[in-house]
C-alpha cells in the first residue's frame, strides 16, 4: 500500500486553500507557497494571503502530516501540568477546609494534638491531589498536541491541519477523536487528503476570532529565501544560520536531527506554585491558632515531689543573706495596689451584719454537673479573714432562678456557684448572688480570672455584666 508522502499533502493542501478562498473578494496578488519559516523556529507546512477590500492581509496556514511524522497530531498527556494543577487546587481547597473548621469551633489542640492536626491537613492535600488526577486527567488540557499547541502561538485568520487517509486507522481511533475535539474547540480547520489527491473537509475554520486578539503576528518568509539571507548575513550571521537550519531539521554523517517543532510547548509553574504557597501559609496560620488553644496539663504532685526531692540531693541550697543595692522599699509607698484598677469596692458593714439561721447558703453544680451540692447557713465563712474578692455576676430572686443561671454559665465553660444573699456584708438585694469561680484572697488572680471569663461568655453569646467585688468576713464569736 502506497504511503501518501508529506510533501504531497503539502501541495495538495495549498491547492485546497487556493479552491477554497476563491470566491473571497479580494485585491492584488494571491500569494500562496509550501514551507514557510516565521519568528521563532515557528514554521508553516502551507501558506496562504491576499490583500482584502478593506485594505487588511487574509493569512491561512496549513499545518501538514503524514503518516511519518504522525506524532504532531497525537496527544501525549501532559502529566506534569496535571500534577502541578492537581497540587494547586488541592492546596486551595484544604485551605478553604482547616479554615472552615477553625471557624465552626474545632481544635486539633484540644480533642487530639497538634501533630494530628499537620498529619490530617497533609492526608486531605494528598487525597485530594489523587482524586483531582483521577477525574481530571482526560481534560483536554493534559492532552497536548504539537499542531494545534504551534497554531496557539501566533495569529491566522484561518488555520488548518491536513492529514494523510492513512494517519489514522480509522475515524473511532482514540487520537483523531481528539485531534477533531480540539480543533472544534479552538476553532481550526481539519482537512483529510485521500490516496488519490482529493481533499475532505473534516472540521471547517470558526468564522469568529475565539483568541480575543491575544496571539501575535509574525511575518513568514519561504525557506529558500530565508536560507538566502542567511547566506548574505556572512561569518557575523553564523550564529542564526545554525539556528535556522536546526529549526528547519537538517542531516549529520546520515542521522536526521529532529527539529525544534517537536517539542511541546509547556506551560510555565509559577502560578499553581504561588497558590500552593499561599495556601501552605494559610493552613500554618490556622493550625498556629489552633495550637493557642491547647489544654493546660497540671503536674502529677506526687511525681513532682519526688523529682525535687531527688535534685535537692544534688543541687546547692539556696543563699540565706543577700546584699541589695538599694534599701527596701514597700511596695504600696511608691504605687497604689495594683487591683485598684479593677476592683470596685464596697465597705465591709461587719456590725450590721445578722446570721441568718436555717437558709441555704451556698448552692454551686459538683464537677460531673451531674447533680447540686447545697451548704446550709453562713458559717461556711468562718475559717476565712481578711479580705476577700468575689466575680460577682448578678442576683436572682429564688433558689431555681439562680440554678439556671448557673448552668447556663457552666455550659459556656465558666465555673458559677450563688449564696445567699444575707451571707454578704453589703446590699445585694433578696435572694441569692450568682458568681463565678470560687472568692479569691488575691486581687490580681481575681481580675485575670475576670478576663478570662469575659472572653468565654462573648464567645458563647451569652450577656453578662461582670465586675470585682471586695468584702471582708468575721464570724468568729
Amino acid at each position: 500500500m502506497e504511503i501518501l508522502s508529506e510533501q504531497e499533502i503539502k501541495k495538495r493542501a495549498v491547492n485546497f486553500l487556493r479552491a477554497y478562498y476563491r470566491y473571497r473578494p479580494f485585491s492584488g496578488t494571491v500569494r500562496s507557497s509550501t514551507d514557510m519559516q516565521g519568528e521563532g523556529g515557528i514554521k508553516a507546512d502551507g501558506y496562504l494571503s491576499f490583500e482584502q477590500k478593506d485594505g487588511s492581509t487574509f493569512l491561512a496556514t496549513v499545518e501538514a502530516t503524514s503518516y511519518g511524522s504522525v506524532k504532531e497530531v497525537r496527544y501525549t498527556r501532559q502529566r506534569q501540568q496535571l500534577r502541578w494543577d492537581a497540587a494547586a487546587v488541592s492546596a486551595m481547597g484544604t485551605s478553604g477546609l482547616l479554615f472552615g473548621v477553625y471557624v465552626l469551633g474545632f481544635y486539633f489542640s484540644v480533642h487530639y494534638n497538634i501533630l494530628i492536626g499537620f498529619l490530617t491537613t497533609l492526608g486531605v492535600w494528598v487525597a485530594g491531589m489523587m482524586l483531582y488526577q483521577m477525574f481530571f486527567r482526560k481534560y483536554r488540557r493534559y492532552r497536548a498536541i504539537y499542531a494545534i499547541e504551534q497554531f496557539k502561538q501566533y495569529h491566522a485568520d484561518e488555520q488548518w491541519i491536513a492529514i494523510g487517509e492513512d494517519v489514522f486507522p480509522s475515524l473511532e481511533d482514540e487520537y483523531y477523536k481528539e485531534l477533531r475535539s480540539q480543533c472544534v474547540f479552538n476553532g481550526f480547520g481539519m482537512l483529510m487528503i485521500s490516496r488519490l489527491g482529493q481533499s475532505r473537509v473534516l472540521v471547517t475554520p470558526s468564522p469568529q476570532e475565539l483568541f480575543q486578539h491575544s496571539r501575535r503576528r509574525i511575518a513568514f518568509l519561504p525557506l529558500d529565501v530565508l536560507s538566502q539571507r542567511l547566506k548574505q548575513a556572512g561569518e557575523a550571521g553564523w550564529i542564526k544560520q545554525f539556528t535556522g537550519r536546526i529549526a528547519q531539521g537538517i542531516s549529520w554523517r546520515g542521522m536526521k536531527i529532529q527539529p525544534l517543532q517537536l517539542r511541546h510547548y509547556n506551560r510555565p509553574y509559577f502560578r499553581q506554585f504561588l497558590l500552593v504557597a499561599l495556601s501552605a501559609c494559610i493552613a500554618g496560620v490556622v493550625l498556629w491558632f489552633d495550637w493557642q488553644h491547647r489544654p493546660i496539663h497540671y503536674v502529677n504532685e506526687y511525681l513532682y515531689e519526688k523529682e525535687m526531692v531527688a535534685q535537692s540531693l544534688t543541687m546547692k541550697s539556696e543563699a540565706r543573706e543577700y546584699i541589695l543595692d538599694v534599701p527596701p522599699i514597700p511596695f504600696d509607698s511608691i504605687l497604689p495596689p495594683p487591683w485598684e484598677s479593677f476592683v470596685k469596692e464596697q465597705a465591709a458593714i461587719g456590725d450590721s451584719y445578722i446570721k441568718p439561721i436555717g437558709e441555704v447558703a451556698i448552692i454551686t453544680a459538683d464537677n460531673k454537673g451531674t447533680g447540686w451540692v447545697m451548704y446550709f447557713d453562713c458559717e461556711r465563712f468562718s475559717h476565712y479573714s481578711g479580705a476577700r474578692f468575689m466575680i460577682r455576676d448578678k442576683s436572682v430572686t429564688d433558689l431555681e432562678s439562680a440554678k439556671r443561671r448557673i448552668t447556663a454559665l457552666r455550659k459556656a465553660g465558666v465555673p458559677a456557684s450563688a449564696m445567699s444573699t444575707t451571707c454578704v456584708p453589703f446590699d445585694a438585694g433578696d435572694g441569692f448572688l450568682v458568681y463565678l469561680d470560687l472568692l479569691q484572697s488575691d486581687s490580681l488572680y481575681a481580675a485575670g480570672r475576670l478576663k478570662i471569663y469575659q472572653q468565654r461568655l462573648r464567645k458563647a453569646d451569652l450577656p453578662a455584666s461582670l465586675r470585682i467585688v471586695q468584702f471582708s468576713t468575721d464570724f468568729s464569736d
